[in-house]
């Protein structure tokens, strides 16, 4: 009888607890459990074997320790070195950059730089000197440029991503490489480094969220600068054979609605792994990590914010989707204060993407065929469908600003006009968007902005 009446209670105790549990899903405000945790299932992408994100990452960390040896060592001990070398802006200077990362007049960009940083202009000996401290972090780079990319997916609000400031570094020390070869007068070589910052910037969207697609936009910016008088240089084959790497490296360029997905899923997990952690003060932690400062009084929960995110996110997607020249109107904002906040950044991403990839891809494409062109016939086509019947091209680029996706061109006798719409759409004749604000500087007045009025023309707003 004593091991009947044990294996009832056993029994009623199991029933018991099943019947708790039933009513704690039933009604998650009572104190069994403080609330119903819904968790979305995120996507696990499979990544290859091997990553060249993997491979990019190690380079990564050799420049880095490579610039931390150039700050100790050759800054410190050589004196035809500038100190103020060590910073930022003056490596840009040496690599003759602009510190806005847009592109501008080499010489000019220098200078500037350098006399605010109080840098000298550096010789070409000076220059090659440097390089050598990186040469072995551009040659592992490079080894990576083989195998296919993607970015690891991001699942916590705590993950760090230093690859991102390596991958910039390394950007701009093959930038300072392309100048090199520029200041020799070989210009197949100086090409070939410009598009292999492309490559870099066009692999590290892939896979990513909108944290890797403004490092890339950033990349190519930095892969995009000061390359008129290489073009200008290249013989007809030279042209051809950038040309053909420049269509292969952009083949599939990762789209800003497959970015603003991703961002989803990282949006979510990291409110998921915050609800999970902190439980009733999730919501005040994420709001001290953001640096936002509360306003409302009857805040959502965990599961109403993630239902939002999810509703506007899916919204936004189909209207990234289309061509920018669609300008569909913003789906309606959330509720939610953050959501809504960060519905409306994400405009300007969708803008500075698409003006990535019209200004230093498909623009690109068009000035190598045209260069190919002009070296072979020493004049340039009366259209660009020329370029396409002659076989320098497959297609012509699209102009996504554009509502008939169309560059437009002309020529003018040894040379040509060649331009973009720009983002509001209208063809202004080759008359050039200029920023006369307050903030616009010699530099700044041609940098293309999402409210810019006039067209994106090459040799004036794009170099």
């Amino acid at each position: 009888m004593k091991t009947y009446s044990l294996v009832f209670k056993c029994i009623l105790l199991l029933i018991s607890g099943l019947v708790l549990l039933f009513l704690a899903y039933l009604a998650p405000s009572t104190s069994i459990f403080e609330h119903k945790r819904i968790l979305y299932e995120l996507p696990t992408p499979v990544l290859p074997k091997p990553n060249a994100f993997d491979v990019y990452v190690r380079a990564g960390k050799r420049f880095a320790a490579a610039d931390k040896e150039v700050k100790q060592h050759l800054l410190s001990k050589e004196k035809q070195y500038s100190p103020e070398l060590a910073n930022d802006a003056a490596f840009r200077a040496l690599a003759g950059m602009a510190s806005s990362g847009n592109p501008i007049d080499d010489a000019r960009a220098t200078r500037e730089v350098a006399q605010r940083e109080n840098t000298p202009l550096y010789t070409l000996a000076q220059k090659e000197a440097l390089l050598v401290y990186y040469v072995k972090a551009l040659d592992g780079l490079r080894s990576g440029f083989a195998h296919a990319y993607w970015t690891p997916p991001i699942r916590s609000f705590d993950t760090l991503v230093p690859h991102h400031a390596h991958f910039r570094g390394i950007a701009r020390a093959m930038t300072l490489e392309s100048q090199i070869y520029r200041e020799k007068k070989q210009w197949a070589k100086a090409m070939e480094a410009r598009l292999d910052i492309l490559k870099l910037g066009l692999d590290v969207a892939i896979g990513g969220s909108h944290l890797s697609d403004a490092v890339s936009i950033a990349i190519m910016a930095i892969g995009a600068q000061n390359s008129e008088d290489t073009l200008s240089s290249l013989s007809e084959s030279e042209a051809r054979f950038a040309l053909t790497r420049l269509e292969t490296i952009a083949q599939k360029p990762f789209t800003f609605a497959q970015t603003f997905q991703e961002t989803k899923w990282v949006t979510i997990a990291s409110i998921q792994e915050l609800e999970h952690k902190y439980k009733s003060e999730w919501r005040t932690v994420l709001f001290q990590r953001m640096e936002f400062k509360p306003s409302d009084s009857n805040p959502p929960t965990a599961e109403d914010m993630l239902a939002q995110i999810v509703e506007f996110h899916d919204k936004e997607t189909i209207r990234f989707s289309k061509p920018y020249s669609a300008h569909l109107p913003l789906s309606p904002l959330p509720k939610d204060l953050i959501v809504a906040a960060t519905g409306l950044v994400f405009s300007q991403f969708f803008f500075n993407h698409t003006l990535a990839q019209v200004s230093f891809v498909e623009m690109l494409k068009l000035r190598l065929a045209l260069r190919a062109y002009y070296a072979k016939n020493k004049a340039y086509p009366f259209t660009l469908q020329e370029l396409v019947g002659g076989g320098y091209l497959k297609a012509l680029p699209i102009d996504s600003f554009a509502k008939d996706g169309q560059f437009r061109y002309k020529k003018q006798g040894k040379a040509f006009l060649l331009y973009s719409v720009g983002p509001d759409g209208e063809d202004n004749g080759g008359k050039p968007a200029l920023n006369t604000d307050k903030e616009s500087s010699v530099r700044t007045q041609y940098m293309t902005r999402e409210d810019s009025k006039g067209d994106i023309v090459v040799g004036v707003n794009v170099k």
